[in-house]
């Protein structure tokens, strides 16, 4: 009988960490950084039992025992923090999530405050393998947040905003340039006032032309002189040119509508005299 007592003592006693790691399971992590990579120099690392809609939840740890809904906290030193941690697989209800975020003291803290930043919304570490937590999780050791990948509901995919039109109409000169948007996404328009531009000064004066001798109705067998002027009528149209080719006698047989380097248009429905 002794034997037996003693036996069952023994058993007990080989098992009981059995029983513990059924529970509670090493959770490490040694690198935990900013985006440039400095380790977190001094702060906590926290972890809250919530429900999948993120409120705290007390549960049932596996092996018996009530878990509250309050958070545990660590120290990080250097980006580096060791602790055992609920194994989620064995909770009741199962797989509870924990959430967590690593609190920052104000001299850490890369805008000179306090600031808490979150890690995960669902952290689930287990000694139970799946295939989303092999990559961080062994069955024998424990689960190391170094290779720990959050895992995000993909976002939605956004219609590409479109303008439909663009105006403009003009303002008074002087007036600031407008600019409106309207319509609404994802169709858009565009309203733009263009201000009246200043009245300009006077322009150069251009370049003194040939003196002007009527010649009467352009004939193609006459030869003109630079300056001469003709009368051309084209139906009920009759328009007045004057001869650009320089010398005397040079502006021979070039009809002057279609003759633009030879004859320019002096005036229309009007004779110029000499």
């Amino acid at each position: 009988m002794k034997r037996l007592a003693l036996f069952a003592a023994t058993l007990a006693l080989v098992l009981s960490p059995l029983g513990a790691r059924a529970q509670f399971i090493p959770l490490t992590g040694s690198s935990i950084q900013d985006v440039s990579g400095n380790p977190l120099q001094s702060g906590t690392i926290c972890f809250t039992p919530v429900n999948n809609n993120g409120s705290p939840i007390g549960f049932r740890a596996g092996g018996g025992g009530q878990v509250p809904s309050f958070q545990k906290c660590v120290a990080v030193t250097n980006g580096a923090f060791t602790t055992n941690i609920t194994d989620t697989a064995n909770t009741y209800p199962a797989n509870v999530c924990l959430y967590t975020s690593v609190n920052v003291p104000a001299a850490s803290s890369p805008t000179g405050a306090a600031a808490s930043y979150v890690i995960s919304s669902c952290l689930q570490p287990s000694e139970t393998i799946t295939a989303s937590n092999s990559f961080w999780c062994s069955a024998t050791t424990g689960c190391n947040l170094d290779n720990y990948e959050p895992q995000y509901a993909p976002g939605v995919v956004a219609t590409a905003p479109n303008i439909t039109s663009i105006t403009a109409t003009t303002l008074g000169s002087g007036a600031p340039a407008t600019a409106v948007l309207g319509g609404s996404y994802p169709n858009y328009t565009i309203t733009l006032g263009i201000p009246q531009g200043i009245q300009g000064g006077p322009g150069t004066a251009g370049a003194q032309g040939p003196p002007v001798t009527f010649r009467g109705t352009y004939s193609s067998a006459t030869a003109y002189n630079y300056g001469d002027a003709v009368a051309y009528t084209v139906g009920s149209s009759t328009a007045e040119y004057v001869s650009l080719v320089p010398g005397t006698g040079t502006n021979t047989n070039n009809a002057p509508p279609s003759s633009p380097s030879q004859w320019g248009v002096a005036a229309t429905a009007m004779h110029i005299r000499a």
